[in-house]
């Protein structure tokens, strides 16, 4: 186990005070002292009834949560739009008063398989509501068929990946970075030859990368970003992908929020796995590229104002809202990012993707969730400067043949960003896909974007890389990789 990482054991939290507390819990109760107290993680659902877009609220937290001590602080912060249904087992926390970096696992062979139903439950439930949701469409039937066969022609690469993430030694998963569903991430560390002590990982100061995973605000997951992690780890990079919660758990403020907290959780841990915490690059794919663009202009704002932006506010004693900077972000690069809902949204309901989901998805405001529109005009550009002044360098990478979100967001976001003054590259990779650049291109051993990343990478780090690598070629056969490419819904 890694140096510094506290493993935490889930247990089962469905009983009142008046109940009679199970003895393990009383030895807990004796070791408080040692262990530090026990903070429930809360859980929300979000209301698809189609002919109301409010959301309810349901706060639970048990009785024996209490503030944190001195000495065992987290970021994080409550969502803006909270429903919380139930407590699940399998985020129960430990806090350790010298703990700094907090990982969830099951306790017993017994409370796995209580968490894997617990959440199968979850997921079938959210499940249910979105096909409730997309029930106005006919396409969306086609495009999961699609998928379907996409992942099949696909599915040796992504059980090489599977095995990798379940046994690698030098990825760390399940990282807790808030106290919501969801708010866990991975870890992936440069490999090394020998395990290193704590002392000596600290002093390691490799670059870091935040990456954001896509899927369509819905289907969205940290894993999605495993190959990426494993290639560039290989590289000398040390690489974080946070999860974050989707539609229907959550909307886009409640996506903002969850990744905010996840670089407020990397500026202060990333040291623990060898990160240089100066050298950190936000980098985000389809809607995470989207979702990075708003946490970053929400950040701005929030600077601005010298005050708390929206849906970010505390309303507990053991919650401490982010304190991260544009300025520690050394650069952001979007992938093959919508970065105009407004302009985006006729494209994706003709893909099945219907108009209203969207919409409430951006909480029923996509101008203001539209990145490429929240830029004053030319006419307001000292106000736009004076907002934007420590808006870190964006790099903005989308293929030509795209069908999902059209090239022409990023050329349009491209112009936004330079009419404020903020620094701004573009590549456009002709002929190329939604997903060629970070599935079927780097499963071939194709790694163009990644080269550009890490080029990226070196002329924007403070100090040298330590220690480079060269991975592993990668081959696939082509006709399993030209079929996916046929079904492709993307």
């Amino acid at each position: 186990m890694l140096p510094g990482v506290q493993r935490l054991t889930a247990f089962e939290e469905n009983y009142d005070s008046e109940e009679k507390v199970p003895e393990y819990l009383r030895e807990l109760e004796v070791q408080d002292d040692e262990l530090g107290v026990l903070v429930v993680p809360r859980i929300k659902t979000f209301d698809l009834d189609s002919g109301s877009c409010t959301h309810h609220h349901h706060d639970h937290l048990p009785a024996h949560t209490k503030s944190f001590r001195a000495g065992a602080t987290t970021h994080t912060s409550p969502t803006s739009s909270s429903t919380v249904s139930h407590i699940p087992r399998s985020k129960s926390l430990l806090l350790g008063r010298h703990a700094s970096v907090l990982q969830a696992v099951p306790s017993s062979s017994v409370e796995v398989v209580e968490v894997v139903a617990e959440q199968s439950w979850l997921v079938t439930k959210l499940t249910f509501q979105l096909l409730w949701a997309l029930r106005m469409s006919h396409r969306w039937i086609l495009c999961a068929l699609r998928l379907v066969w996409f992942v099949i022609f696909l599915l040796p690469a992504f059980l090489r990946i599977c095995y990798y993430v379940l046994t690698d030694e030098n990825l760390h998963k399940n990282i807790i970075y808030g106290l919501k569903g969801r708010n866990l991430l991975d870890v992936y560390m440069v490999p090394r030859g020998r395990k290193l002590s704590a002392s000596e990982l600290q002093r390691e100061r490799h670059p870091v990368v935040v990456f954001l995973s896509g899927g369509a605000w819905i289907i969205g997951y940290k894993c999605w970003g495993a190959l990426m992690g494993k290639v560039l780890s290989s590289f000398g990079i040390v690489v974080v992908t946070p999860d974050y919660r989707n539609f229907p758990q959550g909307i886009v403020p409640d996506m903002v929020e969850d990744a905010t907290l996840a670089m407020q959780w990397v500026f202060d841990n990333i040291h623990l796995f060898g990160g240089d915490p100066e050298n950190v690059t936000f980098i985000g794919q389809s809607a995470g590229a989207h979702i990075a663009m708003c946490v970053l202009l929400e950040q701005a704002d929030k600077q601005l104002n010298d005050s708390t932006c929206s849906g970010m506010s505390s309303s507990s004693s053991f919650i401490s809202p982010p304190t991260w900077t544009l300025r520690q972000v050394r650069s952001v690069i979007g992938i093959s990012g919508p970065y105009n809902i407004e302009a985006c949204v006729e494209a994706f309901h003709h893909h099945g993707f219907d108009r209203g989901v969207v919409e409430r998805i951006m909480d029923q405001r996509l101008a203001y969730y539209s990145p490429a529109l929240r830029f004053p005009a030319k006419s307001e550009k000292s106000v736009a400067q004076r907002r934007l002044e420590n808006f870190p360098p964006v790099f903005l990478f989308h293929g030509t043949s795209d069908k999902t979100v059209n090239w022409k967001s990023t050329e349009q976001f491209a112009h936004a960003l330079e009419s404020c003054g903020v620094a701004v590259k573009t590549q456009y990779f002709e002929g190329k896909t939604h997903t060629d650049p970070i599935i079927e291109d780097p499963i071939c051993g194709d790694d163009f974007l990644l080269q550009e990343i890490i080029a990226i990478l070196k002329e924007r780090s403070p100090r040298d890389a330590q220690g480079e690598f060269k991975p592993k070629p990668r081959y696939y056969p082509k006709i399993l990789m030209k079929l996916a490419r046929k079904v492709n819904p993307f």
